[in-house]
């Protein structure tokens, strides 16, 4: 019973040899080595080959990324390039395509308007445990568990109100969120075309100048 709202992106959705480049950049120590993130990252690969998970990707997530460039890489902050956040997002529309057993939906907006300007968070929700990956400016310990029966009622009946939305906030249709997606590929080469003008532009003004 395993239900995803994604509100800024996570280490759920690297593809392997992305996770790899990652790994090499984050800082370990002996309560989390790279082994073990490792074997986190098989288990969480497998349950989404295999489990039957519904995920609310909100649209705030893929512009973030797309604009900012960080996901959140096991509690920590990790920047991305654009080549980078290109192959991550392009691995979700692989899986959108392909993945029968991951059903997704995707959020246009905040469905509360007071915090439609707030950084987003991630929620995940399963029969067993259910927690909060917080997503704030110091970027650690951003992991809050929903042990409360109440509380966890309260996030699983949100996630179903959201699910079911019928007002036109939220796509379920497979062919509109992987528009969106591609849409959001999109931004990021206008980001790398400009940016490579605007080197390529200083670059000939220093030449000028020095002849």
């Amino acid at each position: 019973n395993q239900r995803w709202i994604i509100g800024h992106m996570t280490e759920h959705f690297l593809p392997e040899d992305l996770f790899e480049e990652l790994l090499a950049q984050v800082r370990t120590n002996d309560a989390l080595d790279q082994e073990k993130l490792r074997y986190v990252h098989m288990l969480t690969r497998k349950a989404m080959e295999e489990t039957e998970i519904e995920i609310i990707f909100q649209g705030i997530a893929f512009s973030n990324l797309a604009l900012e460039s960080d996901i959140d890489f096991f509690d920590q902050k990790i920047h991305l390039t654009l080549q980078q956040r290109e192959r991550y997002i392009r691995h979700i529309l692989e899986m959108c395509t392909t993945r029968k057993n991951l059903h997704f939906r995707l959020l246009y907006e905040s469905p509360i308007s007071d915090f439609r300007y707030d950084v987003a968070q991630s929620i995940f929700l399963s029969g067993g445990i259910a927690y909060l990956r917080l997503n704030t400016e110091h970027g650690r310990n951003n992991l809050a568990v929903l042990n409360h029966p109440d509380m966890k009622m309260v996030f699983e009946q949100f996630f179903d109100t959201l699910w079911d939305e019928k007002n036109g906030m939220i796509l379920s249709d497979q062919e509109e969120i992987c528009s969106y997606i591609r849409e959001m590929i999109h931004r990021i080469g206008i980001i790398a075309s400009v940016r490579e003008h605007t080197t390529l532009s200083s670059s000939e003004q220093w030449t000028e100048m020095a002849d």
